[in-house]
Parts: C-alpha cells; structure tokens; sequence
C-alpha cells in the first residue's frame, strides 16, 4: 500500500474532526491526508528509533501476580464475597423468589 493510501486509510480514523457530520468530514479529508502523509514519510525523523522504550518482557511478572488466582472477571471475589453462582439465570430467580415461575399458566398458583 503506497504512503497516500495509508494517509487517507489512517488519517480519518486518527485525525477525524470533533463534529462528525458528512460535510465536515468531507472538507478536513484534504488536510487530514495531507498531515499523515508527511508523518508517514518523515516518520524516522519524528519517531527517532533511540528514543522508543521497549516495554518489559511478559516473564518478569513479580511472584504476587504469578500466584495470584485468576477469575473471570477482576472485581468478582470482592464484590460478590461467598455468593455461589448458579449456571442459568432461572436457578437462581427459582431459589430467590417465591412467586410464580415465568411462563407458568396454572392461574392456582398464580394467585397464590
């Protein structure tokens, strides 16, 4: 893909104007792809190599996290405490509340 189409690809997903109306778009498309361009071919010169910083290897996790136990969701063991979790809604809303099933015709129980 040549360094035009990259600019015109990127630049209105990067540089896209705060007023998202088709009009606006169409008028800042020129100069969105024009500034993309130049910093895809100057991009050495505006990102010098020496000065990234590499992120730390994935391997040098401290003992805390490595034997820390994993669950679904982050907040779940402090939010939810002892509480066991059923596999289906119904299980639960059937040990919850006393009424009436959903769906249960029988108009006996119903009024019960």
């Amino acid at each position: 893909m040549n360094v035009e189409n990259l600019a015109t690809v990127m630049g209105i997903n990067l540089l896209k104007p705060q007023i998202e109306d088709p009009i606006t778009v169409m008028r800042a498309t020129p100069q969105i792809q024009k500034l993309m361009t130049v910093m895809i071919r100057q991009h050495e010169t505006l990102f010098p190599v020496s000065k990234d910083v590499l992120p730390p290897s994935p391997s040098t996790k401290t003992e805390s996290q490595k034997n820390a136990p994993r669950s679904f969701v982050g907040w779940e063991s402090s939010e939810m405490g002892d509480v066991s979790l059923s596999e289906s809604p119904e299980e639960e809303e059937d040990d919850d509340s006393p009424g009436p099933l959903r769906g249960d015709s029988n108009p006996q129980r119903v009024l019960q």
